[in-house]
């Protein structure tokens, strides 16, 4: 886990920089960084997609338990990971079209 917050660190620290980037390559540095930045929830998806394929599922005993709610009686269970990687990438396709 550790290697993980560092690597997100460092990747955050490098995509900042990419959007600072003044000069020729300005708008290339933006769309550089976010492909950088959307590279890990686009990976989640593909996991996400194809859990059935190499038998992974959304639940772990030690990680976030799921929100189970109750909507027009029927009980729906949702990951919160799932949730949280869809705001992500909404949050990003939002900022892409705002700067196009």
């Amino acid at each position: 886990m550790v290697w993980q917050t560092i690597n997100v660190a460092l990747l955050s620290v490098l995509e900042l920089a990419l959007i600072w980037l003044r000069g020729p390559y300005q708008k290339d540095g933006f769309y550089l960084a976010m492909l950088l930045t959307a590279a890990s929830p686009l990976a989640f998806m593909i996991a996400f997609v194809s859990r059935r394929i190499f038998g992974g599922s959304l639940s772990d005993p030690n990680g976030i338990p799921p929100v189970r709610l109750k909507l027009f009686g029927a009980g729906l269970s949702i990951d919160l990971n799932f949730a949280a990687v869809l705001a992500a990438l909404l949050s990003l396709a939002a900022i892409l079209i705002i700067y196009r």
